[in-house]
C-alpha cells in the first residue's frame, strides 16, 4: 500500500516498536489501495476511492514517508527513524509513503469500488 496525496494528522512513533507509529486520523484522497492474492492463486483484490479516512486506533509503518511538517516544512524519513516526540497536533501534509501498511478501527470512504486487479476500471 502507498499514499500519494494525504494528510498524517497526530504522529507518535516508537511506542509500539520500532518504525511503528500511531496516528489521530490519516486522510488519503485518489486511495487505490492493493491486498496480494492468496497463496492458493487467488486475485488480487483493489479498492479504489476518491478519499479514505482512517481513525480510531490507527497505526502505520513505512519505508519512506516523505511530506511537509505542518504543512510547511519539507521532511524524508523512514517511521523507524521518527523519534517519539508527543505533540498530538504533528501534522504532515503532502504525504507520499512508499512501504505502507496501515491498521485503523475505522475507515470512511468517499466514492469507493472494490474488485478484482485485473477487472477494475
Amino acid at each position: 500500500m502507498g499514499i500519494r496525496d494525504g494528510t498524517i494528522t497526530g504522529l507518535l512513533c516508537g511506542v509500539d516498536g520500532p518504525g511503528v507509529c500511531r496516528a489521530d486520523s490519516v486522510t488519503v484522497e485518489g486511495t487505490l489501495l492493493s491486498h496480494p492474492g492468496t497463496a492458493g492463486g487467488g486475485a488480487e483484490l483493489v479498492t479504489r476511492a476518491e478519499r479514505a479516512v482512517l481513525d480510531r486506533g490507527v497505526r502505520l509503518r513505512a519505508d519512506a514517508l516523505r511530506g511537509r511538517l505542518f504543512g510547511l516544512l519539507p521532511v524524508v524519513l523512514s517511521t523507524a527513524a521518527v523519534p517519539p516526540v508527543p505533540i498530538p497536533y504533528l501534522v504532515l501534509r503532502d504525504v507520499e509513503a512508499r512501504g505502507l501498511w496501515a491498521e485503523a478501527g475505522r475507515i470512511v470512504t468517499d466514492g469507493a469500488r472494490i474488485g478484482a486487479g485485473a477487472h477494475m476500471p
